[in-house]
């Protein structure tokens, strides 16, 4: 597979270059009308011993998408940094409306 480097970026391959043209292709055949994300959830963080649980609301699954009008909510990614500015933050767990996952051990 090919590997493109731009310069001031990330690497990408062909399979992530033909995804987003095909997305902004789809942008701007809607006249730049896509769905915004959904509202942010309000989180709560509960330290305990060598571990820590999360909490959320359900605002995010319950805000429906102004553009397609109907509740198409995805699912959680959850990322985990060290970094208070989050520069070495890394992709933990995606949680998606079936099937929660009630903790992680």
């Amino acid at each position: 597979m090919s590997s493109y480097i731009f310069p001031s970026g990330p690497k990408f391959n062909k399979f992530d270059l033909d995804r987003n043209k095909e997305i902004v292709q789809e942008i701007y055949d809607n006249d730049y009308q896509f769905p915004p994300p959904p509202s942010k959830p309000s989180l709560t963080i509960v330290p305990g011993d060598s571990k820590i649980t999360l909490y959320w609301d359900r605002i995010a699954e319950t805000t429906m998408d102004p553009v397609l009008l109907e509740y198409d909510f995805q699912g959680y990614k959850i990322y985990k940094a060290s970094d208070p500015n989050f520069n070495d933050g890394k992709f933990f767990l995606s949680c998606d409306p079936v099937g929660w996952l009630d903790s992680i051990v």
